[in-house]
């Protein structure tokens, strides 16, 4: 079956109605990220609230928080009850803080302002084959001004969640056995490192990055049972390579 069949067979709908849902995608995305950014989730953790009583907690309007509430269930993420309450459906589970496989810092990566503004400049970068980052004048968006760091310490924690399932796999999939010494070049905070030395308890393992701020650091260092495992190399940022004689994997 060709993949066009699929969508909507899968869908039920008529072509122009999957159409239309395309195009009003970023609705959804965007109502994702401000109910994730109040801090909906983790308000509803210990059970359903009513809509009135989460807009006075969030300082917002009522009547338009519950309109994005209702957009949000309306997607599976919340449950809305006949009295006007919302819950937290399974999937919704994984946006509060600091649960296992939350996806919060995620959302807030990817359906954020800054790379939702960066995919306004689509037509740019098809025109110039040039990323969207170069039309502002920077050369390296690991070097923006503009990032802040608070910023700089979700797009680390948005990289860690995602990390941590792909470093499942890569255990699973590679055969480290022959190597002693791994390094993650670019590994941010390490968390793609630390899925592979807690599968492989004879490696040792070095982050080779870029300097971060204390705080972020300090905020996302491995945990401690992987503490004596990992250890962080964080080069200078005009460095391009790693120091000779780290091998790499």
């Amino acid at each position: 079956m060709a993949a066009h069949e699929g969508v909507l067979q899968r869908s039920g709908l008529p072509p122009q109605l999957v159409l239309y849902q395309m195009a009003v995608g970023h609705y959804v995305s965007r109502a994702l990220h401000a109910v994730v950014k109040l801090g909906i989730p983790d308000l509803l953790a210990d059970g359903p609230r009513h809509s009135g009583d989460l807009a006075q907690a969030t300082a917002t309007h009522a009547p338009a928080l519950n309109r994005v509430l209702r957009l949000v269930a309306s997607v599976g993420v919340l449950e809305e009850q006949e009295n006007g309450r919302f819950a937290l459906t399974p999937l919704g589970e994984h946006l509060r803080t600091g649960v296992p496989g939350s996806m919060r810092a995620s959302v807030l990566l990817f359906a954020g302002p800054r790379i939702q503004d960066a995919w306004k400049d689509l037509e740019y970068c098809v025109h110039t084959g040039e990323p969207a980052y170069r039309r502002r004048g920077i050369t390296d968006p690991f070097d923006d001004p503009l990032r802040d760091p608070e910023e700089t310490g979700n797009f680390d924690a948005a990289m860690a969640e995602f990390t941590r399932l792909a470093a499942i796999a890569v255990a699973a999939a590679y055969d480290f056995a022959p190597f002693r010494t791994v390094t993650d070049v670019g590994g941010g905070n390490g968390a793609l490192l630390i899925g592979i030395l807690q599968a492989h308890p004879h490696l040792r393992g070095t982050v080779f990055d870029r300097p971060r701020p204390r705080r972020a650091r300090r905020d996302r260092s491995p945990p401690p049972a992987s503490r004596t495992a990992v250890r962080r190399s964080v080069e200078i940022s005009s460095r391009r390579s790693p120091p000779a004689g780290m091998p790499i994997c």
